[in-house]
């Protein structure tokens, strides 16, 4: 069982998919392993607004598939 639930901004994704390796997604990757990421709505909606390409999209789709994704309320952002 993982950790506590993290939420991860929009932005924090978008460099992670797109830069790859760097600091910034090895923090990433620790949070993946050791905490239980939960994606608001809102990302997702994010996320595919700014995709440029169908590579993109795709990646959004299987990014969709690999967390759980959660309703957001003003207690999402709360807890």
């Amino acid at each position: 069982m993982k950790g506590e639930r993290v939420l991860i901004d929009t932005s924090v994704w978008i460099d992670y998919f797109r830069k790859g390796a760097g600091r910034l997604s090895e923090k990433v990757d620790e949070i993946l392993n050791i905490s239980e990421v939960s994606v608001p709505k809102v990302v997702i909606a994010e996320l595919f607004q700014g995709a440029k390409s169908e590579k993109e999209v795709s990646v959004i789709t299987d990014f969709m598939e690999a967390f759980r994704i959660i309703d957001q309320s003003e207690n999402t952002w709360i807890k």
